[in-house]
């Protein structure tokens, strides 16, 4: 069996005293032996040297016992009075922990959780509490401001939001006191996060839809909306009123953007240009939004008209050879297919003597044989 190993500790033991007006000096008696050895393995609160102090005076005047040094320092040793085992050292205490408290999850950064109230009943040593955090992996997120002994959110996390109910709802944060002696006993702060609605997410800040001019329902386009409710609640799509968004609809749950009415950008009836704004509501009414750009494409579905009111031209046997006059046409389709052009599509032996332009010009251009 290994051989247990003797601790070696030096102590220097101070007695105050509060002396009456006839008081008389305590009188310490002499310790029993000048070394005490004690094994690796004593077992804590065995008490190793009696120490007798008296007071002559009557009433006797408080007496406290306290180690006043020791070699090396902060040694396991206390002393304790032998009337009932008490130890002349008090605890340091909070006098505000334990406590159950609650935070929000939108709490901003420097929060005050709360300020820490704490004493010390020996007036020996200067105490600052420690304090610990419990998820370990979010401690950065806390702190302890000794010049005001506040316990508060950092001032310096960086985060959006630093807590975040759905992702930790409980926080224990302990709190330490040691005067050189003992140690606090059960100071902490259970901290429950407190949920706040949150609006929902949509992936992307726009999307973009193209669309043809047709009837209600019949051109569509896949909008490939995506959004997220941080709260997890049930969300409707909407169009949010605005731009003419009555004229569009969200189909096939939600997936798809068609029109709701016949649309026409003929004539410039409608816009071809459209930017919507979309909304996701949560069941408590908090609405997250995005845009959605739309462009709606022509459709050729109109026949030209002619509206030029000549339908006839007479050249005499004098005439001479140039522009007759113009047909002109209107298409009401838009861009590039409502353009005209102008071609002969049949007709009597003068076409060989005229000649048609794309423009509409029509031209005696070649002599008709005289007669």
């Amino acid at each position: 069996m290994e051989k247990s190993r003797i601790l070696k500790q030096t102590l220097f033991l101070v007695c105050l005293i509060q002396i009456s007006s006839s008081a008389s000096p305590p009188v310490i008696a002499a310790f029993s032996s000048s070394e005490v050895s004690i094994a690796e393995d004593t077992r804590i609160e065995t008490v190793l040297e009696t120490i007798s102090v008296t007071d002559n005076d009557v009433p006797p005047d408080p007496i406290v016992c306290n180690i006043k040094s020791s070699t090396p320092a902060n040694g396991p040793f206390t002393v304790w009075k032998k009337d009932g085992e008490t130890n002349m050292n008090e605890r340091p205490t909070f006098t505000n922990l334990p406590a159950n408290l609650t935070i929000k999850e939108d709490a901003p950064e420097g929060k005050v959780i709360t300020v820490l109230s704490f004493t010390d009943p020996d007036p020996y040593q200067d105490i600052e509490p420690i304090c610990s955090v419990w998820p370990a992996s979010e401690k950065y997120k806390f702190t302890f401001e000794s010049n005001s002994n506040k316990l508060k959110l950092a001032d310096d996390i960086n985060e959006p939001e630093p807590l975040d109910y759905e992702t930790t709802n409980q926080y224990k944060i302990t709190c330490i006191l040691y005067d050189g002696y003992l140690y606090n006993e059960d100071a902490y702060v259970n901290l429950a996060v407190l949920d706040v609605n949150e609006e929902p997410i949509f992936k992307e800040e726009s999307y973009s839809c193209s669309l043809y001019e047709s009837e209600i329902g019949v051109s569509q386009c896949d909008l490939g909306l995506t959004v997220t409710d941080p709260d997890s609640d049930k969300l409707d799509l909407v169009l949010l009123s605005g731009n003419n968004s009555e004229r569009f609809s969200l189909i096939n749950n939600d997936k798809k953007l068609t029109f709701g009415i016949n649309y026409d950008v003929d004539d410039n009836a409608m816009p071809t240009d459209v930017l919507l704004t979309a909304g996701a509501v949560d069941e408590h009414g908090l609405t997250g939004t995005t845009k959605i750009a739309i462009t709606v494409k022509d459709v050729n579905d109109n026949t030209p008209e002619f509206t030029s009111s000549v339908t006839s031209f007479v050249v005499s046997e004098t005439q001479e050879l140039g522009a007759l006059g113009t047909v002109t046409a209107l298409d009401k389709d838009s861009g590039a297919n409502g353009e005209v052009t102008y071609t002969v599509q049949g007709g009597s032996q003068a076409l060989g003597y005229v000649s048609l332009v794309g423009d509409g010009g029509i031209t005696y251009s070649s002599k008709y044989p005289q007669r």
